[in-house]
């Protein structure tokens, strides 16, 4: 595949245009469009536009893009940098975004949508105009790569790249055109005409009611004035008479002739146009929005509607995406052409309600979860509108319950009571055994009782006491105090906590065990 160069100067030049762009001519060494019903039917592409201007046509292609339009749209920062974003904001002040979303969601009808992007130096090489170009000013070769075709060249030239941007519709390998829905209409609004017509023809004919006349043969001649022979002459006045009482709505024959109306047509053949055209119509409609809803407007069917609705949101997604393709893909370039290509900005569509609707769906999967369901990366993707490469899933610690939370304080209290409870204990013991205290008189107490009678007077005593342990440890010393406090208060809360527990038992009248 062959890849023509770009050079800055020539992204704001605007190649595909009315003048260069080819006629009516044969072309060769193409891939042609294989869609079958333009096969079949020898019908041009130009057939799309004719179908789109029917009016059950166009009124759920705007029914199905409404959707999308009414979406907001964001920029999603990620890693870039204030001074790029700016950047980004600029090229978006610069489109028209919802006109090019409009035209973006015609894919789906004609199956693609070209589009050329026009860039400008401002600050930085940014699109400014992304325009939506006729479809057959392009074609596909068989490799699947597009050309261009013009007056000097019907076979083709190869595209720039960062100038043309093809949105498709299920594109396939065999088919790199895309899938027309319009061409899916085709047999239905193609019947719905023809019934319309043929309709009209039988209105016109049968619609009417017909006059029928009962006379005698001499009264007519008497009425006209003719010779006896002359009675089918005087018929064909009669009737030319009747067919102007229809316009006039007046006429004055005698009395011997008697008229009457019948009428030609019935109820039955009446409804045999009707369901056909409205079959065609509710066709039409499953095509475009998947179901027959639009057309169908049934009273007290509310189930009905919302499931309509539910599936016309499935492919209102679908023509999200690829709005946000073409959109991301833009931002993709302009980061190539002027910044680091790896880090971009993305494009996003989104509704208001929708950080509500997510809201909901978490707190609805946090209550799941807690009673021991796991979900998939998919469920993930599906409800709060995540890519596959955003998150990954790690194995989280079961959450506890409220009892299971209570019982493992109660656990963790019993043990530092303990704990407490043995500190102190230890600490007793050195004033209980008897070669302790003696150790202790002879190290800590006797040292203190000498310095106090050998000291002068009361000042001096204290300016020098700290002299008198010189080589004490006062970090161990003091965190070993702190210990003995802090067990002591464990200690003693835990005893108060015990009285209190008697006290309430004798209120309630609580046998001790």
């Amino acid at each position: 595949m062959a890849i023509v160069r770009y050079k800055p100067s020539d992204l704001k030049i605007e190649l595909a245009t009315i003048e260069r762009s080819l006629g009516a001519g044969a072309l060769k060494n193409y891939l042609p469009n294989p869609d079958p019903i333009l096969i079949k039917s020898g019908l041009k592409e130009t057939i799309l536009d004719e179908i789109a201007s029917n009016a059950n046509v166009s009124a759920a292609m705007d029914s199905r893009k409404s959707k999308t339009l009414s979406k907001e749209w964001k920029l999603l920062q990620k890693e870039v940098p204030d001074a790029e974003m700016l950047i980004y904001d600029k090229m978006l002040g610069e489109l028209d975004v919802y006109g090019i979303i409009e035209q973006v969601l015609n894919t789906p009808f004609y199956g693609r949508q070209i589009f050329e992007v026009n860039w400008s130096l401002l600050d930085k090489w940014i699109p400014t105009e992304i325009i939506s170009k006729p479809l057959n000013w392009f074609i596909f070769m068989p490799d699947g790569v597009m050309k261009y075709i013009t007056k000097e060249n019907s076979k083709g030239i190869e595209l720039p790249e960062l100038k043309f941007i093809a949105a498709r519709h299920r594109p396939s390998f065999s088919n790199p055109y895309g899938e027309a829905l319009l061409m899916k209409c085709y047999w239905s609004f193609y019947i719905q005409n023809q019934m319309k017509k043929l309709w009209l023809v039988y209105a016109e004919k049968y619609g009417m009611p017909m006059i029928e006349a009962k006379f005698d043969p001499n009264d007519i001649l008497e009425l006209f004035n003719l010779d006896k022979g002359k009675e089918e002459e005087a018929a064909e006045l009669l009737i030319t008479m009747l067919n102007n009482a229809v316009q006039d709505s007046a006429i004055a024959l005698p009395k011997s002739i008697e008229t009457t109306l019948t009428q030609r047509s019935s109820q039955s053949d009446i409804n045999t146009f009707r369901l056909l055209i409205k079959q065609s119509v509710d066709e039409i409609s499953k095509v475009i929005l998947g179901h027959t809803g639009a057309a169908e407007t049934t009273s007290g069917r509310l189930g009905n509607e919302d499931t309509a609705l539910e599936v016309r949101d499935d492919l209102t997604q679908q023509d999200q995406r690829l709005v946000e393709d073409v959109f991301n893909r833009v931002i993709k370039w302009v980061a190539a052409v002027n910044f680091n290509p790896e880090i971009y900005p993305v494009f996003q569509l989104y509704e208001e309600d929708d950080v509500e609707l997510i809201s909901k769906q978490a707190e609805v999967a946090k209550t799941l979860k807690e009673t021991g369901i796991t979900f998939t990366k998919k469920y993930y993707e599906t409800h709060f509108n995540l890519k596959e490469d955003d998150f990954e899933l790690t194995i989280a610690e079961p959450t506890k319950t409220l009892e299971q939370l209570e019982l493992l304080e109660v656990a963790e209290k019993k043990s530092e009571v303990l704990e407490s409870r043995k500190t102190l204990e230890e600490f007793t013991d050195m004033f209980i055994e008897p070669k302790l205290q003696t150790k202790l008189l002879n190290t800590m107490v006797q040292p203190v009782i000498d310095y106090v009678n050998g000291s002068k007077d009361y000042e001096t005593m204290l300016s020098n006491v700290h002299k008198l342990f010189p080589d004490l440890p006062t970090a161990e010393f003091e965190e070993t105090v702190e210990g003995l406090l802090r067990s002591a208060y464990i200690q003693g809360e835990d005893s108060i906590d015990v009285e209190l527990d008697v006290e309430l038992d004798k209120e309630l009248n609580v046998k001790p065990e």
